[in-house]
């Protein structure tokens, strides 16, 4: 007896949800049903060759978003050099996870003006 793909779908998504749960956070799995959807979505409607060419699409925009356009934006923003954004968010990451990425640019901003003044007097 064959489920239906929205009965697929539903399965998915409650497993997924079920295995949220003994996860360290909830609101990463409320994160991460944005991206989870589309694919799910997909399995449901186009097969398992839709499915994983949603999640090839969804990897590489956000390869883009994060290697290329957030380092770009950041730094006309903060002016710094969009690979010194893009190391000091890594280096961030590394030290304190997800609040060190979402700080260690504006910080790295703050220290380079702190910089600039010093030299500047």
């Amino acid at each position: 007896m064959p489920l239906p793909p929205w009965g697929v779908m539903l399965l998915i998504i409650g497993f997924y949800l079920a295995l949220g749960t003994f996860m360290e956070g909830f609101s990463m799995v409320i994160t991460t049903i944005p991206v989870v959807f589309p694919v799910v979505l997909a399995l449901g409607s186009g097969g398992i060759w839709a499915a994983l060419g949603m999640v090839g699409v969804l990897i590489l925009a956000n390869s883009v978003l994060e290697n290329l356009a957030r380092p770009l934006t950041f730094g006309a923003v903060l002016r710094l050099h969009p690979l010194v954004v893009l190391l000091v968010t890594l280096a961030g990451g590394l030290l304190g996870g997800g609040l060190g990425m979402m700080i260690a640019p504006p910080v790295a901003a703050i220290a380079a003006d702190v910089v600039r003044q010093v030299r500047a007097s």
